[in-house]
Order: structure tokens, then C-alpha cells, then sequence
């Protein structure tokens, strides 16, 4: 018992369907993270840094949710942000000793 056209019920849909996709990112939430990137073009960050952020964390007494490897940056995800920006100041001490010339980027 539809009487309007195909073509009206096309745009409908297609409009309903941009909308459920631009709120999807409310429906979940931010999750606070460090990542750990190269500052230098000749320093390339691999698997073993992954280790290194975790024992890093472990010394400083902080508990991620995860820590993931990515290809070329290492990212710590946290429960709220204050643990994330006690992580982010205990692994720029620990990966910049030099804090005038860094060589990881946190």
C-alpha cells in the first residue's frame, strides 16, 4: 500500500542509513591511551618496544587495559586519564632520558 516512488523510498533509506553511521561513535566510548611513536626517521619502533612500554608501566606501578603493536607505534590503552597521563610522564622519562633531543615520540 506504498504510493510514493521507488526513488523516494531510496532516499529515505540511504539518509536513514547516513545517519545511524555519523551517531555510531556515540554509542561507544573514549577510551584514554598513550602511544608510543619514532621521533627519527632512523629509529623504527617494532615488537620489542612493545615489552618495553609494558615493564615500563609494570616499574611505575600502572595497570593497562592493553597494551597493542601496531606496525609502527606501540599504544597503551588505560581505564581513566589520570593513570593515562601518570603513564604518559613515566614513559617519556624512560624513553627520552635526553628531554632536550627526544627520541620517541609519547
Amino acid at each position: 500500500m506504498n504510493r510514493y516512488p521507488l526513488w523516494k523510498n531510496l532516499i529515505v533509506a540511504i539518509v536513514l542509513a547516513f545517519g545511524l553511521l555519523y551517531t555510531l561513535p556515540n554509542f561507544f566510548g573514549e577510551a584514554p591511551a598513550v602511544q608510543v611513536s619514532s621521533g627519527k626517521a632512523t629509529i623504527k619502533v617494532d615488537a620489542s618496544m612493545m615489552g618495553r612500554v609494558e615493564s615500563t608501566l609494570q616499574k611505575a606501578g600502572l595497570q593497562p587495559s592493553g597494551v597493542f603493536f601496531d606496525g609502527n607505534s606501540v599504544k597503551a590503552r588505560f581505564r581513566d586519564t589520570d593513570t593515562q597521563l601518570k603513564a604518559k610522564d613515566a614513559l617519556s622519562r624512560e624513553l627520552n632520558p635526553d628531554a632536550s633531543e627526544p627520541v620517541y615520540v609519547v
